[in-house]
């Protein structure tokens, strides 16, 4: 006699392949990590006098419009090579080359800036972050937009105050450089990282002091720029309160954190993206 059994037919069962969430979150917490490394190799942390070092300088001084130095880095470096019109060169050569290209440009003198509140456009370097596959160097179809100065309220992050991995650069509390600071996204046009994250690791802050109300430079403050973003002011409530922020790390003492809030004029670098990532009103 016959029995019949679930257990005598075939039992089928649903299989669907590919990663774990957990193997597809360690992922991509190993890839932000390598991001931060990335950025910090391309801004001469690991090489000082090296390639990126001297990039970073050679940036820094155009950024400034400080020409002149950029031209002399270019001199006292025969090995870093930038490409200016399609031609790559370094040395004299270069800094003869980036002169002639600045007194030609069509706006003038690149020294002048923006007179009627728009923002000043430069011909000037791929982002650092760039992943396009492009060497690394001048290109004279990447630009930084220089934004109007603005108002911002800059506040101070003192010991112990934000002791999270940062949402920006996705670095540890104790491994931030003197300069970083937490912005408000909103302020820039935008209200989640992705990929804007790459426009913000790229972006500085020029504080001019000279307007600082109550006028001075706050005491203790670990650096006076420039600054750049690498994290997000913490809290609903001081995250949308009206008005420009950003909060500088790395204050040693709370006292001198807690008194250091002033209002400032404040121009923002921002690199030529199609993120949404737009100057500050």
């Amino acid at each position: 006699m016959g029995v019949s059994s679930k257990f005598n037919s075939p039992m089928y069962i649903e299989y669907t392949g590919g990663p774990s969430q957990d193997a597809i979150d360690g992922l991509a917490a190993w890839g932000a990590q390598m991001e931060v490394q990335r950025w910090q190799y391309q801004h001469g942390y690991f090489d000082k006098g090296g390639y990126f070092d001297i990039k970073n300088q050679f940036i820094n001084a155009v950024v400034n419009q400080q020409f002149d130095q950029a031209a002399q880095i270019l001199t006292k470096n025969p090995n870093f090579v930038i490409e200016l019109n399609g031609k790559m060169t370094a040395g004299q050569d270069a800094a003869d080359s980036f002169m002639t290209a600045l007194a030609n440009l069509p706006q003038g003198d690149p020294s002048d800036s923006a007179s009627n509140g728009g923002s000043d456009r430069k011909f000037a370097h791929a982002p650092q972050n760039s992943a396009d596959g492009e060497p690394q160097g001048w290109h004279a179809g990447v630009s930084w937009t220089k934004c109007p100065p603005v108002q911002f309220l800059i506040t101070g992050i003192g010991p112990k105050q934000a002791p999270d991995k940062t949402a920006i650069s996705q670095q540890q509390r104790a491994d931030i450089p003197d300069g970083g600071v937490a912005i408000k996204l909103w302020n820039f046009g935008v209200t989640g990282l992705g990929k804007t994250r790459n426009v913000f690791l790229n972006m500085k802050f020029e504080v001019d002091w000279s307007t600082a109300t109550p006028a001075s430079v706050p005491s203790g403050i670990p650096t006076q720029g420039p600054f750049f973003p690498v994290d997000k002011v913490g809290g609903p409530k001081q995250n949308n309160a009206p008005g420009n922020q950003i909060d500088v790390y790395n204050y040693q003492k709370y006292d001198e954190a807690l008194a250091s809030t002033r209002t400032a004029m404040v121009t923002t670098w921002i690199p030529s993206n199609t993120a949404g990532v737009k100057c500050p009103e």
